[in-house]
C-alpha cells in the first residue's frame, strides 16, 4: 500500500464524517460494548469471524480483539464518537483467538438512551479479503488536496496512528529530512528521527486524543545518522486526525524555527552582553516604564542615588527628585511621552536635579530616549552626576551634544522633506495640468474636487516647509537676504493670496491701498511674505463667523515700519499667551477642526528677528488678536529693488506655437510619474522639443547627441548623483556651451548651494509650481547657450 500511494507523492484528502451506517448484512459481526469498555452483545457472526464463543467474551474488555499497535486508534475512535459521530467503514485490523491479525472494516456509533445519554457503543465488523480495496479507495481520494499538500513549501506527511509508518510526504519534507523518497515512505517516524523516543510519540498522541489536534508542539528533529547536534532541527508540530483509506492517520505539518531559534539564543546572549554593557557603564542608566516604574538600574546608579537595584526596582522615578522638583518632573517626562519624540536632551537650559538615599540633593546632566508605545513604552535615562564639572567643561559638552542632534535633525529632517515632496510633486503636478488645461476642460463639480486636492498639498507643502524652516532656525543654518524693497508690494501680494481662504471662511479681509505711501525698508521679500500670510491665516482661521480681518501699516516716529494684523475673533487668554511661543503647541486649538500645527507663530517671530525686526501679540479673549511687526527702513533716498516677475496667472497652460521662445530640453528623471508631468506640461508648448531619460549615463550619451539648450537635471539618479553629472560636464558648463538646472526634492540649503557650485544655473525644488517652470523656461530659452566649436 505504501508504495502504490507514494507514487502519486500526494495526500488524499481526510474523510468527511459519514452519514448514518447503511443496513446490517448477515456477515457483519455485531459488537456492543458499555462505557467502560466491557462486552456485552456479541452475534454470530462475530463468534465466526473471531473465533471466540459468545461466553468467553462478555463482561471482557473490549482490548480482547485490539492489537497493541493499534491501542491509540481505539482512544481515537472512542473521542470521535463520543463527540456524536459515526465512523464508516475504518479500514483496520483485529486480532483472531489464534492471534492472527484480520483486516477489516469498523462501522461504529455511539449508543444513546431516550434521554440522550450516551450508554455504550455498537460496532460492526466485516472481515476483507487483502489490501487492495484500501489501495483502491486510496487512488480514488486522491485528487486537488492531493496536489496541494504535493506543493505546499512546508514539510508535511502522513503516518499511520497505529506505527507511525510513513503514508505521504510531499518535496518539502523529503527536503527538509534530507533523504530520499525510499527512504522515507514506508519507515516509521521513530526510525526517521522525528520523534526522539517512543515516549515523546505516546505523550504527543494521548495530547492529540485529549485535545482533538495538537497545535505547535516543539520537537527536536533529528536528521542525520550520527545524531550530531549539528543534524538537529528545532520545529513546531501540528498533528491532526485523518482518516485516510478508511484508516486512522496523522497529518503531521513541520515548521522549522531552527534559525529562528538560533536568532532568538543570539539575541538572548547579546541582551546579557548589553547587561554586562549596561552595568559597567560609568553613566546611571535607568529605564521606567509607561507609569515611570523602574524597571533597569545600573551599578553606576545604585553609586549615584546610594540604592541598591533591588530596591529601585519597581519604585517610581519620583523617589529619586527632590520634592520640590516631583511635578515639574513629571510634567517634563509626560510631555516627552505625549509628544511622540525619540529622544530628547534633559538639562539644557534647565536645572535637573537628583535626590540620594540620605536626602542630599545634587545637579544631574540627563537624556532620556524612548522605545514602543503605550503600554509597552519604555524610557530610558542616562544621567551623569555634574556637581564637581566645571562650567566650561558642561557648556563644550552642551555643545557638542547639540550640534550632534542638530545634525541628525537636520538629515532626518532632509530625508523626509525629500520622501514627502516626490509624490507630492505627482499630485500638485497633474492637479495644476487638469485646472490649467484648455483641451478637454473640467466640470465646476470637478474643477472644485480638484481644487480641494490641490489646496490640501499645498497645505502639506507649507507644513513641510516650516518644520525644515524652524529646523534652520533652531540649528543657525537659515539665512535671509534683507534688501531694500517697497513693502506695499508685499503687503498687496499677502492680501490677494490670503483673499481666497477668507472668502471661504466668510472673514472681511481689508488691507491698505495700493498707492499708500509707505517707506522703503530692509527685508527679505520672502520672508516677509511668508511672516505675513501666516498672520493672516491666524488671523482667518481663529476668527467668528463673519468676523473681520485687517492689515495696516505704517511709519513710527523711530523710523521704522509698523504692520498690524488685527482680527475681531476668539481670543487669547493669559494661561495660553504664557505658551503661546512654545512650537507645536496649538494651546488648545488642536482640539478643533481647524488644520494647523502650532510652529506658525513661533517660525514667523524668528524670522522677524532674523531680518532685524520684532514681534509682538496683544490679545483679550471674545475680542480678538492684534500682532505688531517692527521693520527697519532703509536710508533715504535708497531706492527699491525691483520686485521678482511674476508668471503670467494662465503660464500652466501653454503656449502658441508663434511663441518667441523655444529649443530642445533634455529631462534628466529616473521617476517615471515625474516625466509624465513634465511631458504633459511640454505638449503644451509647442516650441520646446523635451527629451526624457532616466539614467545619468543616458543623460551624458543623449548631450552628447543631441546638444540640448537647457537640461533639467534631477540631482538622485540610480547610477550617479547629479552632482557627479555636473563634474562630468564641467568643461562644457564652464564654456557656456551647456546649461544645467537642477531639478530636486531636497530643500536644504546646503544642497542647493553644491549645485550651483558644481555649475547648475538654477535650482527647481519639488514639488513644481508649473505656471513657474513655463515662466523660467522661457526666460532661459530666449537666449541660446553659446555654440560648440
Amino acid at each position: 500500500m505504501s508504495a502504490q500511494f507514494a507514487s502519486s507523492s500526494a495526500c488524499p484528502c481526510p474523510t468527511p464524517a459519514p452519514a448514518p451506517a447503511e443496513a446490517v448484512l448477515p456477515d457483519d459481526a455485531c459488537i456492543g460494548r458499555d462505557l467502560q469498555g466491557r462486552i456485552e452483545r456479541w452475534s454470530p457472526a462475530a463468534e465466526a469471524l473471531f473465533g471466540y464463543a459468545e461466553q468467553e467474551v462478555l463482561g471482557q474488555g473490549a482490548e480482547l480483539l485490539l492489537p497493541e499497535s493499534h491501542r491509540h486508534e481505539s482512544l481515537w475512535l472512542a473521542h470521535r464518537l463520543a463527540q456524536g459521530e459515526n465512523i464508516l467503514h475504518l479500514y483496520t485490523r483485529r486480532r483472531h483467538k489464534s492471534g492472527q491479525l484480520l483486516p477489516v472494516s469498523l462501522t461504529a456509533r455511539a449508543r444513546r438512551g431516550a434521554d440522550g445519554r450516551l450508554l455504550g457503543f455498537d460496532k460492526r465488523y466485516r472481515r476483507l479479503g487483502d489490501e487492495c480495496a484500501i489501495v483502491r479507495q486510496l487512488a480514488l481520494e486522491a485528487g486537488d488536496f492531493a496536489r496541494l499538500f504535493a506543493r505546499t513549501p512546508m514539510p508535511m506527511c502522513i503516518t499511520r496512528m497505529t506505527d507511525g509508518t510513513v503514508l505521504a510526504l510531499n518535496t518539502s519534507f523529503q527536503d527538509f529530512m534530507g533523504r530520499a523518497q525510499e527512504e522515507l515512505l514506508g519507515h516509521r517516524t521513530l526510525e526517521l528521527g522525528l520523534w526522539r523516543s517512543a515516549g515523546e510519540r505516546n505523550a504527543l498522541l494521548e495530547r492529540l486524543h485529549r485535545e482533538g489536534r495538537v497545535h505547535n508542539a516543539p520537537l527536536v528533529v533529528q536528521l542525520g545518522r550520527q545524531a550530531g547536534p549539528q543534524d538537529q532541527r528545532e520545529v513546531l508540530a501540528n498533528i491532526e486526525p485523518v482518516t485516510l483509506g478508511g484508516q486512522p492517520c496523522l497529518y503531521v505539518l513541520l515548521n522549522d524555527i531552527s534559525g529562528w531559534r538560533q536568532a532568538e539564543r543570539q539575541l538572548q546572549r547579546r541582551d546579557r552582553e548589553f547587561a554586562d554593557l549596561v552595568d559597567s557603564a560609568s553613566d546611571a542608566i535607568v529605564s521606567i516604564d509607561a507609569r515611570q516604574r523602574v524597571s533597569l538600574f545600573n551599578r553606576a546608579a545604585e553609586q549615584m542615588f546610594q540604592v541598591s537595584a533591588e530596591d529601585a526596582l519597581g519604585q517610581t522615578l519620583d523617589r529619586f527628585i527632590p520634592g520640590e522638583w516631583r511635578s515639574r518632573h513629571a510634567a517634563l517626562v509626560q510631555q516627552f511621552i505625549d509628544s511622540g519624540a525619540e529622544a530628547r536632551r534633559m538639562g539644557s537650559g534647565r536645572v535637573i536635579h537628583g535626590c540620594r538615599a540620605d536626602g542630599s540633593v545634587f545637579p544631574i546632566e540627563a537624556s532620556i530616549s524612548r522605545v514602543g508605545q503605550g503600554e509597552s513604552l519604555r524610557l530610558t535615562v542616562v544621567a551623569r552626576d555634574v556637581s564637581q564639572a566645571k562650567a566650561a567643561e558642561q557648556d563644550h559638552l552642551a555643545r557638542i551634544a547639540a550640534e550632534s542632534a542638530s545634525q541628525a535633525k537636520t538629515a532626518f529632517l532632509s530625508r523626509m522633506s525629500h520622501e514627502l515632496r516626490t509624490p507630492l510633486n505627482a499630485v500638485l503636478g497633474f492637479t495644476q495640468l487638469l485646472l490649467s488645461g484648455r483641451q478637454d476642460p473640467l466640470s465646476q463639480a470637478q474643477v472644485r474636487q480638484v481644487e480641494l486636492v490641490q489646496q490640501a498639498g499645498w497645505h502639506l507643502l507649507a507644513l513641510i516647509n516650516d518644520v525644515l524652516d524652524l529646523s534652520r532656525i533652531e540649528g543657525g543654518q537659515l539665512r535671509v537676504e534683507a534688501r531694500a524693497i517697497d513693502p506695499i508690494h508685499c503687503l498687496q501680494e499677502a492680501l490677494a493670496l490670503a483673499m481666497p481662504q477668507a472668502q471661504a471662511s466668510g472673514i472681511a479681509l481689508a488691507g491698505p491701498a495700493p498707492d499708500a505711501d509707505l517707506p522703503v525698508i530692509l527685508a527679505d521679500p520672502l520672508r516677509l511674505r511668508q511672516v505675513l500670510l501666516n498672520l493672516l491665516s491666524n488671523a482667518i482661521k481663529y476668527n467668528r463667523a463673519h468676523g473681520e480681518v485687517r492689515l495696516s501699516a505704517q511709519r513710527q516716529a523711530d523710523g521704522r515700519l509698523q504692520v498690524q494684523v488685527c482680527d475681531n475673533g476668539l481670543g487669547l487668554t493669559a494661561e495660553q499667551l504664557q505658551h503661546l511661543y512654545e512650537p507645536f503647541n496649538r494651546l488648545g486649538r488642536e482640539r478643533s477642526h481647524t488644520e494647523g500645527t502650532g510652529i506658525g507663530l513661533v517660525l514667523s517671530r524668528e524670522l522677524m528677528r532674523l531680518m532685524g525686526g520684532e514681534l509682538q501679540l496683544h490679545s483679550t479673549p471674545g475680542q480678538g488678536t492684534c500682532v505688531t511687526l517692527w521693520l527697519p527702513t532703509a536710508p533715504a533716498g535708497t531706492p527699491p529693488a525691483p520686485p521678482a516677475a511674476a508668471p503670467a496667472p494662465d503660464a500652466a497652460a501653454g503656449t502658441t506655437a508663434d511663441a518667441d521662445w523655444g529649443g530642445r530640453v533634455l529631462y534628466i528623471e529616473d521617476n517615471p510619474v515625474n516625466q509624465m508631468v513634465m511631458e504633459q506640461l511640454m505638449a503644451r508648448c509647442p516650441t520646446v522639443s523635451l527629451t526624457c531619460v532616466d539614467t545619468g549615463a543616458a543623460g551624458l550619451q543623449a548631450v552628447a547627441e543631441q546638444t540640448p539648450d537647457l537640461v533639467l537635471l534631477d540631482m538622485q539618479l540610480p547610477d550617479m548623483s547629479g552632482l557627479e553629472w555636473l563634474q562630468r560636464q564641467a568643461p562644457a558648463i564652464a564654456e557656456g556651451r551647456l546649461r544645467v538646472i537642477a531639478v530636486s526634492a531636497s530643500a536644504m540649503s546646503g544642497d542647493v548651494a553644491a549645485a550651483r557650485t558644481a555649475g547648475a544655473v538654477d535650482y527647481w525644488t519639488k514639488p513644481l509650481r508649473l505656471d513657474q517652470v513655463v515662466h523660467d523656461l522661457a526666460g532661459w530659452l530666449r537666449d541660446p547657450p553659446a555654440p560648440t566649436h
